[in-house]
């Protein structure tokens, strides 16, 4: 498992892009601070339907773990339900260019890009998008049966190496041409995301650290896990117990 840094702000817990095997734990702590967050707020359908919150406290947590940019990105999105169902979240070009707040868009989706140079002078593309695990909760939400399933409830990879949807389906549905996997990026809705940041900078910054928070005792609790089944496994004695 990675080191994590104990002087946090003054530089880097963990290189940049993240290893897999800590992914899983970056994930798990930002879904709960979200979660607890809108069991205090008495969100009526929780954080299901909260992927602005996810992208932006996402990438500001990724951001001070690593010290490498990462923003929250937003526009159309393409879900695979399985079976041969698609649902696409597209919110309408006249609403977004001509709304000034976030709350009055329907059909958007948000995630995570990162850009990395490469030699040559390009540059590669990472997309981290936390809320695969309310694919199903979209699709009920509009009338989709949804029968997909997904080794992880995040996902996290490369824009190249994502397979992209067919190009029939995306005509058919009318996603675009230029995508990042199955996500389309545009600027009017990710300009509404970063001025919504921006309006809560607070709580975010409150949340981002309480995922960090959260983040070490995820890390904490697996190495002494691990570390009382290497025990056992080992016949080294137990720790003494106290009287009292």
């Amino acid at each position: 498992m990675p080191a994590v840094s104990s002087t946090f702000g003054t530089k880097a817990f963990v290189s940049a892009p993240v290893a897999g095997e800590l992914r899983p734990f970056i994930d798990a702590a930002i879904h709960a601070v979200l979660e607890e967050a809108g069991r205090k707020a008495q969100l009526i359908s929780g954080v299901a339907f909260r992927c602005a919150d996810y992208a932006i406290l996402g990438a500001r947590v990724l951001g001070k773990l690593t010290h490498h940019p990462y923003t929250a990105a937003a526009g159309k999105a393409l879900i695979d339900c399985g079976a041969g169902r698609f649902l696409l979240f597209a919110p309408p070009r006249k609403i977004r260019r001509g709304t000034s707040t976030l709350s009055q868009v329907l059909g958007y989706h948000c995630w995570i890009e990162s850009l990395y140079p490469v030699p040559g002078g390009d540059s590669r593309l990472e997309i981290i998008d936390f809320t695969i695990r309310h694919d199903a909760a979209a699709a009920v939400a509009s009338s989709v049966p949804f029968t997909k399933s997904h080794d992880k409830p995040f996902l996290w990879d490369w824009s190249d190496v994502i397979k992209p949807p067919p190009q029939e389906l995306c005509r058919k549905m009318g996603a675009g041409k230029r995508a990042a996997g199955w996500l389309w990026k545009d600027a009017a809705s990710t300009r509404l995301v970063r001025k919504y940041e921006l309006e809560y900078d607070a709580m975010f910054e409150r949340l981002a650290l309480l995922a960090i928070v959260q983040l070490c005792d995820l890390i904490e609790g697996k190495t002494a896990a691990a570390t009382e089944s290497h025990r056992q496994d080992t016949g080294l004695p137990q720790p003494a117990v106290a009287p009292t």
